[in-house]
């Protein structure tokens, strides 16, 4: 940890202390608007049945952010996460002068899928289901205890050994902006919304982003374009849909050192997805089908299917001597696509307790084909995900259990981390 996260650490536990013994001194309020801190903390303890992995404690999530109006009709907000890298999340303004309409520019979540956008505070599981977690840059919940075990096999390791290998070429780091099509960029976008006393009943968004991913600057004329729908017609239950189009890769066409294909590109790619959620009378329900369709970037990273790897260097013999590339199957088919849906279940109990005001028993069941043309070293993912949730004040602060069960481990070139205990704890202002 260095020294500057240290402190950010510090800061963090004075002002949730601060939030929890004076509530409101953390508002300021005067005629020309107000501003509010706010910040969360998640850490949790990995237990992993794979001998290989490393049973650990971790800090998931340490945020902490800023949100204020001015003059009524001004809305920003600003947003730092503090653990690991100390990196900005959210910055953004956003303008109410139009009845129902509201205009936000800076950098902000994509109007994209209904569990990207959800709080990770409020989410009622510790990760993100497996198809949001890999158009998320291979976001895992517990993916620093896999450190030891990137390469055990199954597409979920070869998402965190890809970021691995990112983090330490950046030269690859275009190739890594195909993982986060769910993720913020920088933008704008504008919204239409219809209110119904205290919920939104019905809501249109669209955008206009970079699609180069949080924090850089474009480096090319291409967008990314994103709509989303959403219908509320009670409240608690919310119908909702997105789409998205836009392209990935590199303006930059480097030539190989190795004299193979170029190695960056551009490729255009389309996102979709669409589902329902309820929370109503207790019932907390959803599901959504989440899919991709995106173009190949012929190069040697993204057209090789591995046979028999002996070593993980790019640059070794047995890497280039026994690569198959896609083309040589299908060299008509410019593209290929993702899908993978998940769908929960669960209810929250009225304990009457005065230290947990709720609990709540819920199971989730994922599934993630990463490449529906082809079925290449079994890349499905299915799992299944048994939780219990005590909330102690609402999201504010909570208990999660979950036990994952990962289905596909049936064999040495399919285990995927084999199954993980985990528990979590959350405080947020």
């Amino acid at each position: 940890m260095t020294r500057r996260t240290a402190i950010w650490l510090l800061v963090m536990v004075v002002a949730l202390t601060g939030s929890c013994v004076f509530g409101d001194l953390l508002t300021v309020k005067n005629d020309n608007g107000e501003l509010h801190l706010n910040g969360l903390i998640q850490t949790y303890y990995a237990w992993f049945e794979e001998s290989n992995a490393t049973d650990t404690f971790e800090l998931h999530r340490v945020e902490l952010g800023a949100t204020g109006t001015v003059y009524e009709k001004i809305d920003f907000a600003m947003l730092m996460e503090l653990d690991h890298s100390p990196k900005l999340l959210d910055a953004w303004v956003r303008l109410k002068y139009i009845p129902y309409v509201d205009f936000t520019f800076g950098q902000m979540w994509k109007p994209v899928t209904y569990e990207a956008l959800t709080s990770s505070a409020e989410l009622p599981f510790i990760e993100y289901s497996l198809p949001t977690a890999y158009l998320m840059n291979g976001e895992w919940s517990f993916k620093d205890a896999l450190s030891n075990n990137l390469r055990s096999g199954g597409q979920g390791a070869d998402i965190r050994a890809f970021a691995a290998d990112v983090s330490h070429n950046p030269s690859m780091w275009d190739y890594k902006q195909e993982y986060s099509i769910l993720n913020r960029d920088v933008g704008a976008k504008v919204t239409f919304h219809v209110e119904q006393d205290d919920f939104t009943m019905f809501l249109l968004e669209g955008g206009v982003f970079n699609g180069t991913g949080i924090n850089r600057s474009d480096d090319n004329d291409q967008k990314d374009w994103v709509g989303r729908i959403c219908l509320q017609p009670i409240k608690g239950i919310n119908f909702f849909a997105n789409y998205t189009y836009g392209s990935y890769g590199h303006k930059a066409l480097l030539e190989d050192p190795n004299g193979l294909d170029p190695m960056f590109g551009h490729e255009e790619f389309q996102q979709y997805s669409g589902g329902l959620a309820i929370d109503f009378l207790g019932l907390d329900l959803a599901g959504e089908a989440i899919g991709m369709r995106r173009g190949y970037i012929h190069n040697q990273y993204t057209d090789s299917i591995y046979e028999g790897i002996t070593s993980t260097s790019p640059t070794s013999p047995p890497y280039h001597y026994q690569m198959v590339t896609k083309r040589m199957f299908d060299p008509d088919n410019r593209g290929y696509d993702t899908f993978g849906y998940y769908a929960y279940v669960g209810y929250k109990i009225e304990t009457g307790c005065d230290y947990f005001k709720q609990i709540e028993p819920i199971v989730r069941y994922e599934f993630l084909d990463p490449n529906l043309e082809t079925d290449f070293n079994n890349d499905q993912e299915k799992r299944l995900t048994f939780g219990l949730n005590i909330f102690i004040l609402e999201n504010y602060a909570k208990l999660q259990l979950n036990y994952i069960w990962n289905m596909n481990d049936s064999g040495p070139d399919c285990q995927v981390a084999d199954n993980v205990w985990g528990a979590q704890l959350q405080a947020r202002f």
